[in-house]
């Protein structure tokens, strides 16, 4: 993963949100998800709640390229979180990303 923010906006369903995974131990190499699960989950930073626990589509296993789809009213706006990618390997192995520290994501507040 290349940017550690995640931005989203309440209400809309587009971009769709595309990320592609490295390899910890060697950046810039795609982490492979071949017979893999791929999970975004996100705890608001105020309540504690967990806000997203969601399965990412893996588009491309051989290049680590995963994708979150959203419905328009399936996040409330107004959230930052701590968010993790939670990586499950076919072997039951576990990868958490990022491995130290969280990545910020944001849902905004739409005027609509």
């Amino acid at each position: 993963m290349t940017d550690p923010d995640i931005r989203f906006k309440r209400g809309s369903t587009l971009p769709v949100y595309q990320i592609t995974l490295y390899r910890p131990d060697s950046p810039p190499t795609p982490l492979p998800l071949a017979g893999a699960e791929v999970r975004l989950v996100a705890k608001s930073r105020l309540t504690g709640a967990t806000v997203i626990n969601k399965s990412l589509e893996i588009l491309d296993p051989l290049a680590g390229l995963c994708q979150l789809t959203r419905e328009a009213d399936e996040f409330n706006g107004g959230e930052i979180c701590q968010a993790e990618i939670i990586v499950t390997f076919g072997n039951g192995a576990v990868l958490i990303l990022p491995t130290t520290g969280y990545y910020t994501l944001t849902i905004e507040d739409s005027l609509v």
